[in-house]
């Protein structure tokens, strides 16, 4: 008896890309080092911020 073959199902990973908001480009636009992380579910921005470029920001 003859095996069948089945096709293999290949699974491609697709991250989506999200554009940077306000908050995240002033930082750029003025400087401070960060990392734009995600948006949260209500879609505020969550950084991630050095805590030495916390205080010139403040």
């Amino acid at each position: 008896m003859a095996e069948e073959s089945k096709p293999v199902e290949q699974t491609t990973e697709v991250s989506e890309i999200v554009e940077a908001g306000k908050v995240s480009g002033w930082l750029k636009e003025n400087g401070f080092e960060h990392e734009f992380m995600e948006l949260d579910h209500l879609g505020v921005e969550v950084l991630k911020v050095e805590p030495d470029v916390l205080l010139p920001i403040a």
